[in-house]
């Protein structure tokens, strides 16, 4: 993919996240081309409060438009001024801002990923909220609603040497086993993941972030030699958080771990919702799936997890 911007004010909203990916040969043909601008910095016109599109869902002032058949795809919210539109025939894209500075807090740490969404649909991926991490050889995703402790346990499974692929989004590919992509190189860190990792968290980009804010740390700062591009992935387990001391890893059925990971993924992602939950449901019938019940120790919990990995090589 290719980001083009037009003025400069979004670069270091859109790069920081992404740029430990860009490549220094860029390859022949460009899966897609995003032009990202902010129109006030410009000082050009603005898009309309209503663009002239079909509304299929509305909340508050949040549209989408998705018609494949069409090579149209639309994902908007226009009470913070942000619009995403794409011409799949085309493949090209706008990201039009009204104002740099009107951004929620949590775009700097996955920014384009709706286009990112709509190239991987076009090319028979898919883009899911989950972490991908690998120990000793073996990867595995886990997956779970906001808090349900996947950033703490990544954390703790960084600061414990493992390698990862991201922990809020990674691409997979659907093969007879599946094979995930690192997009980004942030770790969101907030609450007791913040004594976690205080060294990591000490070293967070956004210091005078509000309370309701998450932490965001550049891996590429932090822990480059943890950040891995591609990995095969053989498991997945689903996160929840107990009251209980130690942590227990079971086996899970199909279903529950569909439960965790496409409510969340089809809620951020907003449009192709039937397409990616076809492929989220080939995903998860080609791993094992576990559920990771919680203690009160993420790195005891990350040392469960790993006797866990170490028994399928077994």
């Amino acid at each position: 993919m290719s980001v083009r911007f037009i003025g400069d004010t979004l670069v270091d909203i859109i790069d920081p996240a992404i740029m430990h990916r860009r490549l220094g040969n860029p390859p022949a043909t460009i899966s897609g081309i995003i032009y990202a601008l902010d129109a006030m910095a410009l000082g050009v016109t603005l898009p309309p409060d209503e663009w002239p599109l079909p509304v299929i869902r509305r909340e508050h002032q949040q549209r989408v438009h998705w018609q494949p058949s069409e090579g149209l795809a639309l994902a908007s919210d226009e009470s913070r001024g942000i619009w995403h539109l794409f011409d799949m025939d085309r493949r090209e894209g706008i990201y039009w801002i009204r104002s740099g500075r009107d951004l929620p807090s949590w775009e700097p740490g996955a920014p384009l990923r709706y286009f990112i969404h709509w190239l991987a649909y076009l090319e028979r991926a898919q883009l899911i909220h989950a972490a991908g991490l690998a120990y000793d050889g073996s990867g595995l995703l886990l997956t779970g609603a906001g808090g349900s402790g996947k950033s703490t346990t990544t954390a703790a499974a960084i600061a414990s040497g493992w390698q990862t692929a991201g922990d809020d989004f990674v691409l997979v590919e659907n093969t007879s086993r599946p094979l995930i992509h690192g997009i980004y190189d942030t770790v969101k860190l907030a609450g007791m993941a913040l004594e976690v990792v205080p060294d990591m968290a000490k070293l967070a980009v956004n210091p005078q972030r509000s309370p309701d804010d998450k932490a965001r740390i550049h891996l590429r700062h932090t822990n480059n030699n943890r950040l891995v591009a591609s990995m095969p992935v053989s498991a997945i387990f689903s996160l929840h958080i107990t009251n209980e001391e130690n942590t227990n890893i079971v086996p899970a059925s199909k279903a529950a771990i569909m439960k965790a990971l496409a409510p969340s993924t089809l809620f951020l992602l907003r449009t192709g919702m039937q397409e990616s939950f076809a492929q989220i449901s080939e995903l998860i019938n080609n791993l094992s799936c576990y559920s990771i019940e919680l203690g009160k120790n993420p790195f005891e919990a990350v040392e469960v997890l790993a006797r866990v990995i170490k028994t399928f090589k077994q």
